[in-house]
């Protein structure tokens, strides 16, 4: 291991970012701490804390990265067909999901101390992923009008992720990971045949 003030902040951020990602994916979010993470980087905990402002800064960055990814993997797998099913983009989702499990955790479990606003970095990186997200999902829904197609993307994503967040929830009556795929093609098939007729009446 490389000796202490042998880095750049730049160097010591990545390593830091590196780090705590890599603790949240192999033991999950409730281990990451910051004299952990400075155990692993060989740094001093006032070193992080001269890069980061607090823990829920360094969250946010992996967060940040953990939606980037979302993004671009739902991006990759509508490039890889010539024609892509809202459920096979939701499969490829709950791929994703599966294999991020912690991750995914604390993107959607974490929550910041109610004195603490989002900063405005996070909210813009936030706003341009979902953006990406709705976008590939708009591709597959069949002609009609933009204002309808969103809100039923949104809706479908409401709820595709509150079933899977509920599947490893272990509660009573949720719906197991084994059968969340069935769970989800229900769901999506149901709304949207309801969704298109509704639409046309109007």
């Amino acid at each position: 291991m490389a000796r202490r003030y042998k880095h750049s902040l730049e160097e010591i951020s990545t390593m830091i970012l590196h780090t705590a990602e890599a603790i949240v994916r192999e033991e999950g979010y409730a281990a990451l701490n910051a004299r952990k993470i400075a155990m692993d980087i060989d740094y001093t905990v006032g070193s992080i804390y001269m890069v980061f402002e607090n823990m829920a800064d360094i969250v946010l960055h992996i967060n940040a990265k953990t939606l980037d990814e979302i993004a671009t993997y739902l991006e990759e797998t509508q490039l890889k067909k010539r024609k892509v099913s809202l459920n096979m983009l939701f499969r490829s989702y709950f791929k994703y999901a599966n294999k991020n499990l912690n991750r995914w955790r604390l993107l959607f479990e974490y929550r910041l101390p109610k004195d603490k606003p989002l900063p405005k970095w996070y909210q813009q990186q936030v706003a341009k992923n979902v953006a990406t997200i709705e976008n590939v999902f708009l591709k597959a829904l069949p002609e009609c009008s933009d204002t309808d197609n969103k809100l039923a993307i949104q809706t479908l994503w409401a709820s595709i992720n509150g079933i899977y967040a509920l599947s490893i929830s272990n509660m009573p009556g949720a719906v197991n990971v084994s059968d969340i795929e069935a769970s989800m093609v229900v769901l999506v098939d149901n709304f949207m045949a309801g969704w298109l007729a509704n639409s046309k009446k109007n």
